[in-house]
């Protein structure tokens, strides 16, 4: 797996926690509303899943624009060096067809007379 492969996949883990962490409040949530004998150890396990529900999404929120701007500074690199390459291959091709008509052309003041 590449470098930045990794980064992606560490972000779609930990939105999948998120996910999974708002699930367990909703679940929690519920089951607050239907038993309320259970409301205190309910609200505090609402709190500890929703810190760090907050926790994983500022998390998210701070590492997906910065892998953003990684990515589209690989892909700008990959960008020049395509443009690059392709500048060296135009100049390559303008000097043989350059060269090739060169010689090619009959010149008069190298014709011999015998």
């Amino acid at each position: 797996m590449g470098q930045s492969e990794q980064p992606g996949r560490r972000a779609r883990n930990a939105l999948a926690a998120l996910v999974a962490l708002l699930a367990a409040i909703v679940a929690v949530g519920a089951a607050a509303v239907f038993d309320t004998g259970t409301v205190v150890v309910s609200l505090g396990l609402l709190a500890v899943l929703g810190g760090v529900a907050l926790v994983t999404s500022g998390w998210l929120l701070a590492r997906v624009p910065a892998q953003m701007r990684g990515l589209a500074g690989e892909r700008r690199r990959a960008l020049d060096d395509l443009l690059r390459a392709e500048e060296v291959e135009r100049e390559r091709i303008a000097t043989e067809l350059h060269d090739d008509t060169i010689q090619a052309t009959p010149r008069p003041w190298s014709r011999s007379t015998a």
